[in-house]
């Protein structure tokens, strides 16, 4: 099956970097991690806590269970 790039955005809790990924919260309070090479960041430096909008690939998001 081929994967979708399509881009979808999710709204979520930005928690903190972790090397070349973030740590975010989704919308149940359940901390996932998503490979900054793959994403955008709206806002581009969030801080600690602080909500955001990651537009990333279709594939990507439903991996995450996020859509």
């Amino acid at each position: 099956m081929a994967r979708n790039n399509d881009p979808v955005e999710v709204n979520c809790t930005y928690v903190r970097r972790a090397g070349a990924s973030i740590v975010i919260e989704d919308a149940e309070g359940k901390e996932l991690l998503l490979p900054l090479s793959q994403i955008q960041l709206d806002p581009e430096r969030p801080d600690p806590m602080e909500n955001l909008t990651v537009t990333m690939p279709e594939w990507l998001a439903v991996n995450r269970g996020l859509v």
